[in-house]
C-alpha cells in the first residue's frame, strides 16, 4: 500500500514541475492552440484561471448572430392562364373567352364544334338573340341571361346582319370529301329567297338561326317590304365551287 501512495505523489510533483516551465499546458479546453495563457492567480472573486488572452490581446466575447436578412421579393411571373377579357385575348380562332353575366375577366375556352338546334333562347353579350347557349358560344359569344335581348336593334339592322352570316356560312373546302353545302336557308328575311350554305360553319350557322329567331320576335316579318319582282330560283342544294371555295345554289 506504502508502494502505490509514494507513485502517486511522484506523479503529481511531476506534474507540477511540468506546468511551472511551460505554463501553456493549462488551456481553455481540447484542441485550444492560439498561445493564450491562463494566470492561475486567485481574483478578489474567487475567480481563478483567468484567461489572459493571446498575443493579440484578450478573447473577443461572443459576437452576436446577424439579424435575419428579409427574403427577396417574388419576382416569379403572373399567371398568364385565363384572365381574358375579348376573344382576341384567346390563342386560337377556335378558343373564345367566356364570361360570365358579360364580365371579365373570363376564361379562354373551346368553341363547340356540334350543337343542338333546341329552342332555348338567351341573350348573348353582343345584344343578339340565340336559339340556344350552345349555339351562342359556338358563335363565341357568351350569355347575358336567358330569353331574348327585347334590344333596341331595328329590323333593317338585323336583316343586313343575317345578310352577313349568310355570306360567311357559304365558305366551303373544295379538298374535302364531305358533304358540305346541301343546307338551304333563307337568302333575304325580308323576300324570302333561299341559298345553300354550309353547315360546318358551325358559328355562322348558329347566327343565321339567331337572327331568324330576333327578326320573328319582332315581327319584322309582319312588316311591308320593297321585294324585287324577279321571283325567286328554286335552291334544293349546293355544290362547293373549286375556284371560288363558296357553295353555288343548285336548283
Amino acid at each position: 500500500m506504502l508502494r502505490n501512495w509514494v507513485a502517486v505523489a511522484a506523479v503529481v510533483l511531476c506534474l507540477a514541475a511540468c506546468t511551472e516551465r511551460n505554463p501553456a499546458l493549462l488551456s481553455d479546453g481540447p484542441g485550444r492552440n492560439d498561445g493564450a495563457v491562463l494566470d492561475s492567480s486567485v481574483e478578489p472573486d474567487g475567480t481563478t484561471l483567468r484567461d489572459t488572452g493571446g498575443p493579440d490581446g484578450p478573447f473577443a466575447p461572443d459576437m452576436p448572430a446577424p439579424p435575419d436578412m428579409p427574403a427577396p421579393p417574388d419576382t416569379a411571373p403572373p399567371d398568364q392562364t385565363g384572365g381574358c377579357s375579348t376573344n382576341a385575348d384567346c390563342p386560337t380562332a377556335g378558343d373564345f373567352c367566356l364570361l360570365q353575366k358579360c364580365q371579365p375577366p373570363g376564361t379562354c375556352t373551346k368553341k363547340p364544334v356540334a350543337c343542338s338546334f333546341i329552342l332555348d333562347p338567351v341573350c348573348g353579350c353582343d345584344g343578339k338573340d340565340y336559339s340556344n347557349p350552345c349555339l351562342a358560344h359556338a358563335a363565341g359569344v357568351s350569355v347575358k341571361h336567358k330569353g331574348t335581348c327585347g334590344s333596341s336593334v331595328t329590323c333593317a339592322q338585323i336583316r343586313a346582319d343575317y345578310s352577313a352570316a349568310v355570306a360567311a356560312a357559304k365558305k366551303c373546302s373544295p379538298m374535302l370529301p364531305v358533304v358540305q353545302c346541301v343546307t338551304v336557308v333563307t337568302l333575304d328575311l325580308a323576300c324570302g329567297c333561299s341559298t345553300a350554305v354550309n353547315k360546318n360553319n358551325v358559328g355562322e350557322y348558329a347566327k343565321i338561326l339567331a337572327l331568324q329567331l330576333q327578326w320573328t320576335a319582332k315581327q319584322c316579318d309582319k312588316q311591308p317590304w320593297a321585294c324585287p319582282l324577279v321571283p325567286c330560283v328554286n335552291v334544293s342544294t349546293g355544290k362547293c365551287d373549286a375556284t371560288s371555295s363558296q357553295c353555288v345554289d343548285l336548283p
